[in-house]
Parts: structure tokens; sequence; C-alpha cells
């Protein structure tokens, strides 16, 4: 499905919630994550969109978390960022997990991998543009 295409399925008035589902269950088997939630999002598909918070959680995927948080809220984010952090980790998906530990409020975890990240250079490290 093209890009335009989805745009104007979603912005139809036409879609019926069933055929929304059909068109998210069609993408998640592609692992289009971002444009089925979409589909389900429009469907207001409580089922399948705690399906795309498993499958966020699964695979360690803090932006999808995020989308998903801004349209379901949920009792306690934070544990569940601290989750998704930790998960993000065992998958050694560290900018996921740096985000996800930021969005915890986990300062330490989130400082430690921001180190694994992007390390602090030091200044004697640096080439120097005089010594041509």
């Amino acid at each position: 499905m093209s890009c335009l295409r989805k745009k104007a399925l979603l912005d139809s008035d036409q879609l019926s919630p069933d055929k929304c589902r059909e068109y998210g269950r069609q993408l998640l088997a592609q692992d289009r994550w971002d444009d089925a939630l979409e589909f389900f999002l429009k469907a207001n598909d409580t089922d399948s969109i705690s399906e795309m918070l498993a499958i966020a959680r699964e695979h360690g995927d803090a932006y999808l978390l995020e989308r998903l948080l801004k349209a379901t809220p949920h009792d306690s984010p934070e544990a569940l960022w601290q989750q998704m952090g930790e998960r993000a980790r065992e998958l050694d998906k560290n900018h996921f997990a740096h985000r996800a530990f930021v969005k915890a409020g986990n300062e330490m975890m989130a400082a430690r991998l921001q180190q694994m990240i992007a390390p602090a250079v030091s200044p004697a490290a640096l080439p120097r543009h005089d010594q041509e």
C-alpha cells in the first residue's frame, strides 16, 4: 500500500472499522507496525492495539511504545518504560533503551547508555587542524 493510498483511506469517512481492521492486519503481517497502528486506532480496535503493545515490548521498540502511549494512556507508564528499557538492552538496541530509560526517569541507566552511544571524547584525542 502506497503512502498516498494509506492517507486517502485513513482520511475517508466511508472506511468502516472492519475494513480498517483488515487493512491493519495486512500491514501487521508485513511488519509495517506504524502503518498498522494507524488503522487500528481509526477502527478503535482495542484488541489489536493491545497486540501492538505486546509487539513493541517484544521488539524493544521505544518509538512504537511512545505512539501507543500517546493514543492509549497506561496506568503506570514509568514502569512500562522501565520494562521497555530493559528489553531493548537485552536486544542491544541501545538507542531505544536510552529513550525508554529517559522516559522512565531512570537517570542512572540513561546516563550509562548515553556513554555507550556517544562516549565523551577527550580534547587530546581530537585531530588538530594546525598540524597539516
